[in-house]
């Protein structure tokens, strides 16, 4: 069996390879460009490549077997028995080189899966991310595309919406993280919105909780478990398919969340314009409650709102200041969330005032459409 010249063959599959198209691995050696995925640094064999070279193995270990087959006794002056010890003692010699061959890619590619395992939980661990969808549950399972399996639940996302990742693992196919729930409440002390974890002893916040002083139960709440397995499309993934995959779940730094929360939240995040709703929806056919000439309108239906699970289980006490339109026929319109309280009350606030009914405001003794604040209050007795 004539051998090629090794500087024209792969070093990873062992096939004859064109000097002019060939790539390098990490140590140098000419490669074919299929035969190899670059992970940040790292060089690592693909799915495809483990398999060339298993079957190069596998034809350099039959063509030996050929070669031993053919050889005679009459070559040397054996005995039978001394010729068959010799031919399975080489058999097996060819078979073993094999089997370490095969063991060593295996083994490249437990180290390439570590690699990536490494870098995805330097990536993520410990970090704060967004859901796309604040579905609530403590188990979620989404595809490589990121819809969700199963069903789930919508949330408020000032409950559901963020995770802060503990660990992740993967295992056939699946990429698993682990992490707790960010509670999010407003403090008004400091006019933001918080991590409840993030409250301190001493603190004017922790006024705000009834329940603050059961440590018990206070780590419970802040330490709320969830666990979120995507699928992944290869039994190997590199780590561009994990980031595609992870940011069809969760935003990336970069995105703004006015892209996927409800309405009523952007003027907060647009910095507060009350305004940025009402005047798109009526251009000039809108006034202001205490504009000179202005009736303002009058409340005739006036529900009070839930109190959510999340507020209700830490005892949080708050209000949500709230902007809309009183339309022609009395009816609330464009309601946007001004001041929030968090903790999945602005949610119960805009469903409550969404059922409220006013008599219209006027002018000169007509119904016009006319901006005005509201404000719901939670108080725990």
């Amino acid at each position: 069996m004539t051998n090629p010249d090794p500087a024209l063959l792969c070093a990873i599959c062992g096939k004859p390879i064109d000097l002019k198209t060939c790539k390098t691995d990490a140590e140098g050696h000419a490669v074919h460009p299929e035969c190899i995925v670059n992970v940040k640094g790292t060089t690592r064999l693909t799915s495809a490549a483990i398999g060339e070279v298993l079957n190069h193995a596998c034809e350099v270990a039959n063509e030996r077997e050929r070669e031993i087959s053919s050889t005679t006794a009459e070559v040397v002056p054996l005995s039978q028995s001394e010729v068959n010890f010799d031919l399975m003692r080489r058999l097996n010699a060819s078979r073993l080189s094999g089997a370490l061959l095969i063991g060593a890619l295996c083994a490249q590619s437990l180290w390439a899966a570590d690699d990536v395992q490494k870098q995805v939980s330097a990536d993520y661990q410990n970090k704060i991310l967004t859901l796309r969808q604040p579905y609530s549950g403590e188990k979620l399972r989404f595809g490589p595309d990121g819809q969700l399996i199963g069903e789930a639940k919508a949330g408020p996302w000032t409950v559901d919406g963020r995770v802060e990742v503990k660990r992740i693992n993967f295992s056939d196919h699946v990429m698993k993280i682990e992490g707790r729930r960010v509670w999010l409440f407003f403090d008004p002390f400091t006019q933001q919105l918080r991590d409840i974890a993030s409250v301190r002893d001493g603190e004017k916040a922790t006024g705000l909780f009834k329940t603050y002083r059961n440590r018990q139960l206070w780590k419970r709440v802040t330490e709320q478990p969830v666990e979120i397995d995507v699928e992944l499309a290869s039994e190997s993934p590199d780590d561009e398919e994990i980031s595609l995959a992870t940011e069809a779940i969760f935003l990336n730094s970069s995105e703004s969340m006015l892209g996927v929360l409800p309405s009523f939240w952007q003027s907060y995040f647009a910095g507060g314009n009350s305004e940025l709703e009402p005047e798109s929806n009526f251009h000039n056919d809108l006034y202001r409650a205490h504009q000179d000439g202005i009736l303002a309108p009058t409340p005739l239906l006036t529900p009070n709102p839930q109190y959510s699970e999340a507020a209700r289980l830490v005892g949080f006490e708050g209000r949500v200041e709230m902007s809309l339109v009183v339309d022609k026929d009395g009816n609330p319109r464009g309601i946007q969330v001004v001041e929030p309280a968090g903790l999945g009350l602005d949610e119960e606030s805009v469903n409550a005032v969404q059922q409220w009914k006013f008599q219209p405001g006027q002018k000169q003794a007509r119904p016009v459409n006319v901006q005005l604040s509201v404000e719901t209050t939670f108080r725990l007795y």
